[in-house]
């Protein structure tokens, strides 16, 4: 009988729902083929108060967008803040496999009420900015909101050209 108590708990556990961040992504391409530029867009709510990492998924047709997009360029990189957004001056970044920033560290400190471009700066050391490569899948992260809040949301916008 403890058993049987003790199996049903556990089922009940492991099906009460967790928070997490939601989006929603797509992927847009113009020429080719295979497509010159291709525009991933996501669309991200921090659900949890506890900051973003939303990790490169499936676009609007349910395909995978990295498998779409491996080897492009990524340039230029835009943040959007939403209605409702994490503090002022909250950091981004870009990480790929490697866990190295697309970007270049050049998404910290976002404003909350404006939006913003940056061209990612691929060699940190002598301040060379370009376009990054897309090597592997990327997630994307918030963090270093001295307020993460329940509901803040915005969107990525990331150009990825053929080279």
């Amino acid at each position: 009988m403890k058993r049987l108590i003790l199996g049903v708990l556990l089922c009940l556990l492991m099906a009460t729902p967790v928070l997490a961040d939601t989006s929603s992504q797509r992927l847009d391409c113009y020429g080719g083929p295979p497509p010159d530029v291709c525009v991933w867009t996501l669309n991200w709510e921090d659900t949890t108060a506890d900051g973003v990492s939303i990790v490169m998924g499936n676009d609007q047709n349910g395909k995978d967008i990295f498998s779409q997009i491996k080897g492009y360029f990524a340039y230029p990189i835009y943040t959007v803040p939403g209605t409702t957004a994490p503090t002022n001056l909250y950091d981004a970044t870009l990480l790929d496999g490697y866990g190295i920033d697309l970007a270049g560290g050049l998404l910290a400190d976002r404003l909350t009420a404006t939006p913003q471009r940056v061209v990612p700066k691929v060699d940190t050391t002598n301040s060379i900015y370009g376009g990054a490569p897309l090597l592997t899948p990327v997630t994307f992260a918030i963090s270093d909101a001295s307020q993460n809040q329940a509901g803040a949301l915005g969107q990525l916008i990331v150009v990825f050209w053929r080279n």
